[in-house]
């Protein structure tokens, strides 16, 4: 029976194309390599994954926010990222106020003077009694940051609030200003426009 089995093994050895030992041989050398390459793939990925990180934070980083500084008849617009510099601004206001943009260069600003009028005359009086509101503003911004020119176009929530004056007309005074939209694919002046119908609307 033994001379059988051995004989079998013989025979078996002779027709296998690849002996044992150099099938395991090379069953650890393609072990090897499938671990040389998942290792790879994963640096591959940390690698792509760093970058996209890079430029998530540095498309973060070329964001304009820009906030108001001071209250009564004037702020001043100022960018949240000191690296950025304000070239110019165009300021929109709701056409039933004010007929066409403030152009600005330089610092930016918001005088209550661009729309006083045409808000009292749109509130007929509505707004006299010094609650504060919001109106929506288009700001239109060329800035620079790291040596690039950028523009920015961005809808704004400016709160205005409007007061009664004894043989006077009333007062409008700006409180603050807070960022409502970025990256306004419409015209600024339509924007605006269309947030100032949704404001003047009737509440239910």
């Amino acid at each position: 029976m033994d001379g059988d089995k051995h004989e079998a093994e013989r025979k078996w050895r002779l027709k296998s194309p690849i002996p044992l030992g150099q099938a395991v041989a090379v069953a650890g050398v393609v072990i090897a390599a499938l671990g040389l390459y998942v290792s790879y793939a994963q640096r591959q990925a940390d690698k792509q994954q760093a970058e996209l990180e890079s430029q998530q934070r540095a498309q973060a980083q070329s964001i304009l926010v820009l906030r108001g500084e001071g209250e009564g008849g004037r702020i001043r617009l100022i960018p949240a990222n000191p690296d950025q510099v304000v070239q110019s601004q165009a300021i929109y206001f709701p056409a039933a106020l004010r007929g066409g943009p403030v152009h600005i260069t330089g610092d930016g600003r918001i005088d209550a003077g661009w729309f006083a009028d045409g808000l009292k005359r749109a509130l007929h009086g509505a707004a006299d009694d010094g609650a504060e509101r919001d109106l929506t503003v288009g700001v239109s911004t060329t800035f620079v940051q790291g040596g690039q020119v950028m523009t920015d176009n961005s809808l704004y929530q400016l709160g205005f609030t409007v007061h009664p004056r004894l043989l006077q007309g009333a007062e409008v005074s700006i409180e603050g200003i807070a960022l409502g939209r970025r990256a306004v694919a419409t015209p600024l002046q339509n924007a605006v426009d269309e947030a100032w119908v949704r404001q003047m609307a009737p509440k239910p």
